[in-house]
């Protein structure tokens, strides 16, 4: 059962721009709540009207904290390599300018990514996160703070190049955040932010629009919020593959007026509310596809040797769709924190006991980690145990003749 916040905050304007007047975009069930997730008539940042206070969202991670491998050939390990390309000029600029760089990595997360750079590079991660704080430190030797980027005392103009990976679209105060990242970047340094693309969402059984994820962007509202803090957009595109995200590399501008066309063009709002509107459709669309698929499969032919892989929300949404998920009794997800514990009409295992709890079917229910639990599967059990996708090799949007003749 979701718990029941205790408070609920006064719904606001625009977190980008102030603006109050908004068209609706979705909403996102929680408990006995519905958060509004709306889209500004002036800037056409897509948030959420009505978010989780800070408390709850505290409640919220914990619930939902995700453990994920570092190893190589894991999708984090995939991700930094992504990052390093997408980056690679910069990266190669800020080492010429000579003397010791100073990169900030804030929400380092495990420290990937700075433990990719030279370690003749003076490198700070920023992590709230102790245990993904304590991993960076030990792993990477990386001087990792566990503070917010508000909180911290660095002279202004000190930094060559400052990274926020997925971090934007959790904030409840972006400009402030990226006024933040100005005032420590050098005349000449850089700054970068990747979102995911509002214009190019997940097509899967858990929702695109999420309880964390109180913003959402396309390029030219990202483009126009960066505009407003100061900030000069020098690169955009895309850095991971199995999705669409929008990656911004910028630097900041003298003034913050010399910025120009701060406001995405007029109309905008009302083509993103179209575009999700076709959106859902495409979604109704594949889960019609994928549910006849797997309900016509010999997968749940044994409930009783059938696990599936995955225990979070993406499960649950799973089992609100196909009513064998719901007599599952056993589960497996890499995350120690979960062993043990009950989930919907089962429980939750590590994934070493697979072969002892007599699995011979095993369903992944991720759509982001997919390739990654099928590979650690065939690496630890060879062909013993029949593994089963629900989105094959990429889920892209694809016309319905095609979709339809999609293997699941």
């Amino acid at each position: 059962m979701q718990h029941k916040p205790h408070s609920r905050p006064a719904e606001k304007g625009c977190p980008g721009c102030g603006a109050s007047d908004h068209l609706p975009l979705s909403h996102i069930p929680y408990g006995e709540r519905i958060i509004k997730v709306v889209v500004c008539c002036h800037c056409a940042i897509g948030y959420q009207r009505n978010p989780l206070s800070s408390e709850d969202l505290v409640r919220y991670y914990r619930r939902q904290n995700v453990f994920h491998s570092t190893a190589d050939g894991s999708r984090q390990a995939s991700l930094t390599r992504s990052r390093m390309t997408f980056l690679d000029s910069v990266l190669r600029e800020v080492g010429n300018r000579g003397g010791r760089p100073l990169v900030m990595d804030v929400g380092c997360g495990y420290g990937l990514f700075l433990g990719s750079l030279p370690t003749s590079w003076e490198r700070i991660g920023l992590e709230i996160n102790p245990q993904r704080a304590v991993s960076a430190r030990e792993r990477y030797r990386i001087n990792v703070l566990e503070q917010r980027l508000e909180e911290i005392e660095l002279p202004t103009a000190a930094v060559d190049l400052a990274t926020a990976f997925g971090l934007l679209e959790h904030l409840p105060n972006p400009l402030q955040f990226l006024l933040a990242i100005r005032r420590i970047l050098k005349t000449g340094g850089y700054g970068v932010v990747n979102v995911p693309d509002l214009d190019n969402p997940l097509i899967a059984f858990s929702r695109f629009f999420s309880v964390e994820h109180i913003l959402y962007f396309t390029r030219s509202s990202l483009t126009a919020l960066l505009a407003r803090a100061g900030l000069k957009v020098v690169k955009i595109g895309q850095t991971v593959q199995d999705y669409q995200d929008i990656a911004c590399v910028f630097k900041p501008v003298r003034y913050r007026t010399d910025t120009v066309n701060p406001m995405p063009p007029p109309g905008e709002a009302a083509r993103i509310v179209r575009a999700v509107e076709e959106q859902k459709r495409w979604r109704s669309l594949f889960l019609r596809q994928a549910l006849t698929a797997l309900g016509e499969s010999d997968i749940f032919a044994n409930l009783t040797t059938t696990a599936i892989y995955g225990a979070g929300e993406h499960t649950r949404q799973l089992a609100r769709y196909l009513l064998p998920v719901r007599k599952i009794q056993i589960f497996v997800d890499s995350n120690p924190d979960l062993w043990g514990k009950p989930f919907l009409n089962g429980k939750i295992y590590p994934p070493d006991e697979i072969t002892s709890l007599g699995v011979r079917d095993i369903l992944i229910s991720s759509r982001a980690f997919e390739e990654e639990i099928i590979y650690l599967l065939r690496q630890r059990f060879g062909n013993a145990i029949n593994i089963h996708r629900i989105y094959g090799r990429s889920m892209q949007k694809e016309n319905a003749s095609s979709l339809r003749k999609k293997k699941i």
